[in-house]
């Protein structure tokens, strides 16, 4: 039998994934020496400070940062090139480098007590990028591409402060980060690796900055939108609507910091007068940062394009139809409409939106990125509106479905076509005005609805998902596990340095950084046994069709997990008449959701597997409850020789809609 070989980054991405400690890994070490060879932990140990940057203090001892943006940079590129080397791929010496950075605070975490701790409050303020991608310049050649960009797992930290989230703070985030990131943009980099010299041309997004962080930053407080001049009342203007010119992205930082030039007094404070929108255009502070801020809070839209509709649906259960809601009568009416409306829904659905969070000190939305997309889910949708009126169910399931649609598109990384999306949104925006005259939106969903289309058009064509800041937000509890869990807590910056170093080990070590078989080698405990391996043989498989005798559930779970692009698939269980009809049903069937995972985004299938004679047992009752009717799915009862099997085949009522999203994604499908 031949023993596998871990090498340090292979062990170091099963240490991370996994979150062993040294003495976990030294038993499995032990445990599975005669089929695995582990290395030492003290060479672990040296390797992984090798991944590490170096690291100093700031903020009087309330945080740690990188101290050299460039050399973290080169640190992680140079990964990029192992990687590549291993994967026995030529390395031009003229590469583009892209990845996507931003800031945020985050609340509930955990204060520990020691003698020179500094943090007063639940709070950590943390800077961290994410490597996008790695290109030939001259060709445009993409030699790496981060599959998954708004994983947790892909995010390195460069700053994590102990602070409330202030315009102090983040003003010191961009005076200490700004400059670095202004020089690598202008002069990229230059350096050797293996006794190769590499150029390398600096593609950096701050797309990673919640709505709070760029009001802060530009300086606007009082203006309708970061990104256009218009006001409240242009949106709802049919005209404007209809003029395709009305919304385009016009303000820029270069002319918010002109404009603060010209209004700022000698006190340092800005002129205001009554009425001066108009010259003032939302300016309420000093602009403290160079970026433009032409970027779309994708996760956000889910959150506050949620509370958005949901605000509708008070009111319209209210039966006051009007946004500003004046009066206590009124007032009492609604909040009487919203626990009507939210008990209805987390009945149906089990979503818990539009309440106080108090996992987060009683600060935020319970509300998340999750439910959002539950929430606008064809599947859902129908139990959402069911809480509304008759009348109005109708009207709101047009409005939901376009929003989807629209959110959906723009959320993807795919081709989209920038004419069906523009066509999409002004029927949107014009079924807004003729029907629901008296919402207002939110500036969140008129940044998607009104600019969505442009910044697509800006991004090649190419949906905006990659530059999304889920990456950032999602690594929030990363940090407060680390530093409960994994972390010493013998002083505050011990403690940082800790969650600091697992961040970034976890980071380098499992995904970007990893040698090119850490997924089999992830695997090698889970993967059914005598399951082939066709991803290496043919990955751009689209269609299967399996005619099978007594193989279970889970070795087709694993051709199609090995096969994410297959979109069509056709599945014939045979079984053999003198063995029992059950010992199939349960092998075969699994549970339902399992199916409903492999089959949930694939447009054709048609499956048959053998049912008991006898009426219908309990598993197959959970397939015509949980999946079959959500997907309209067609059942029809097919006898045989050998017995009776069901046949399940799609056909949705839902396909326009799905399809729609499709040609909306795809320019050619």
């Amino acid at each position: 039998m031949t023993k596998t070989q871990l090498d340090v980054d292979q062990t170091l991405a099963l240490k991370s994934h996994l979150n062993l400690s040294r003495n976990d890994v030294d038993f499995l070490k032990s445990f599975q020496k005669e089929y695995v060879h582990i290395p030492n932990r003290n060479v672990i140990r040296e390797h992984a400070h090798t991944l590490l940057p170096e690291i100093e203090e700031c903020r009087e001892k309330r945080g740690i940062m990188v101290e050299s943006l460039k050399e973290t940079t080169i640190l992680t590129i140079s990964r990029l090139f192992d990687q590549l080397t291993r994967m026995n791929k030529s390395l031009p010496l003229n590469l583009t480098y892209k990845y996507k950075t931003g800031h945020d605070g985050a609340g509930g975490q955990s204060v520990y007590k020691a003698s020179d701790n500094p943090m007063s409050d639940p709070n950590i303020f943390s800077k961290m990028y994410v490597p996008l991608s790695l290109s030939d310049t001259n060709t445009q050649e993409i030699l790496w591409k981060n599959e998954t960009p708004n994983s947790a797992f892909f995010t390195r930290p460069l700053a994590l402060i102990a602070e409330k989230e202030s315009g102090d703070l983040i003003r010191f985030i961009n005076e200490s980060f700004e400059p670095q990131e202004k020089h690598l943009k202008e002069n990229g980099l230059s350096f050797e690796h293996n006794g190769q010299k590499y150029k390398v041309s600096i593609v950096i997004e701050d797309s990673m900055k919640d709505m709070k962080v760029r009001t802060i930053e530009s300086g606007l407080g009082g203006a309708d939108c970061l990104m256009c001049f218009t006001r409240q009342s242009d949106w709802k203007n049919k005209e404007k609507i209809e003029d395709g010119s009305a919304f385009q992205i016009t303000r820029t930082a270069e002319k918010t910091l002109k404009l603060y030039d010209e209004m700022v007094a000698d006190s340092g404070e800005i002129k205001k007068t009554k009425n001066d929108y108009g010259t003032r255009a939302g300016l309420t502070t000093e602009p403290i940062s160079s970026s433009d801020h032409h970027y779309i809070t994708l996760t956000h839209q889910y959150i506050n394009g949620t509370t958005w509709f949901l605000n509708i649906f008070y009111r319209v259960k209210a039966n006051l139809l009007t946004w500003a809601i004046r009066g206590e009568r009124n007032q009492e009416k609604l909040r009487k409409a919203k626990d009507s409306i939210l008990t209805f829904i987390q009945e149906k659905t089990g979503l818990k939106l539009d309440q106080v969070d108090s996992s987060a000190g009683h600060t935020g939305t319970s509300t998340t990125g999750q439910q959002g997309r539950r929430f606008f889910s064809h599947e859902l949708r129908e139990k959402v509106i069911g809480s509304l009126p008759t009348k109005h169910q109708g009207q709101m399931n047009k409005l939901m479905q376009m929003y989807s649609v629209i959110l959906r598109a723009v959320s993807s990384t795919q081709l989209i076509n920038v004419i069906e999306l523009k066509t999409l949104a002004q029927e949107f925006c014009l079924f807004v005005v003729n029907e629901l005259s008296w919402v207002e939106y939110n500036l969140t969903v008129h940044n998607l609805i009104f600019h969505s289309a442009e910044l697509v058009e800006r991004n090649n064509g190419i949906g905006l998902g990659e530059l999304s800041e889920e990456a950032l937000e999602s690594c929030n509890k990363d940090v407060r596990n680390y530093r409960e869990f994994l972390a010493r807590k013998t002083g505050h910056i011990p403690n940082l340095t800790d969650s600091q170093s697992k961040r970034e080990r976890k980071t380098s070590s499992s995904h970007v950084m990893a040698g090119i078989n850490e997924d089999e080698v992830l695997l090698v405990f889970a993967r059914p046994r005598h399951v082939p391996n066709l991803a290496s043989v043919l990955p751009n498989l689209i269609s299967l069709s399996l005619d099978v005798v007594g193989v279970s559930f889970f070795a087709v779970e694993s051709f199609l997990t090995q096969m994410p692009l297959i979109d069509d698939f056709t599945f014939y269980f045979m079984f053999d008449i003198h063995q029992q009809y059950t010992t199939h049903v349960s092998e075969t069937y699994s549970d339902v959701w399992r199916w409903e995972k492999l089959l949930e985004k694939m447009r054709h299938f048609d499956i048959k597997i053998p049912v008991v004679h006898t009426a219908i047992n309990q598993v197959q009752h959970d397939f015509q409850r949980d999946f079959w009717q959500k997907r309209h799915v067609t059942v029809n009862l097919d006898k045989k020789e050998c017995g009776y099997t069901r046949r399940f085949s799609i056909q949705t009522p839902a396909r326009d809609e799905k399809e729609r999203a499709r040609k909306l994604i795809f320019n050619s499908f």
